[in-house]
């Protein structure tokens, strides 16, 4: 039911907030529960279908680096090392090879 008032709501000023939401399964449905369950659900809801990403910019002397982990079997003995990368050293070496 709340999905469905989240997504057939008309404009952005008309449409229903989750204070609004609170306010209608209390009247409507007896509901007990707290205002934070519904604003996190509601905030959840709005951002879950969103790719977000936040933009990258470093200043001259300063790099990126990437971490992860990987799995490694040596002598059918599995390892999970965690590693660091600098994705610009990477290009660079793949860009000259590993002579240069």
């Amino acid at each position: 039911m709340t999905r469905s008032w989240l997504t057939t709501s008309p404009a952005t000023k008309q449409r229903h907030t989750a204070k609004r939401i609170f306010e209608r399964l209390r009247a409507e449905y007896e509901y007990t529960g707290g205002y934070t369950i519904v604003k996190d659900y509601v905030r959840q809801s709005r951002i879950g279908g969103q790719e977000m990403f936040v933009p990258l910019s470093h200043a001259p002397g300063e790099a990126q680096a990437d971490f992860g982990e990987a799995v490694v079997v040596i002598a059918g003995v599995e390892y999970r090392p965690i590693y660091g990368l600098r994705p610009a050293a990477l290009r660079r070496l793949l860009r000259t090879g590993l002579s240069g």
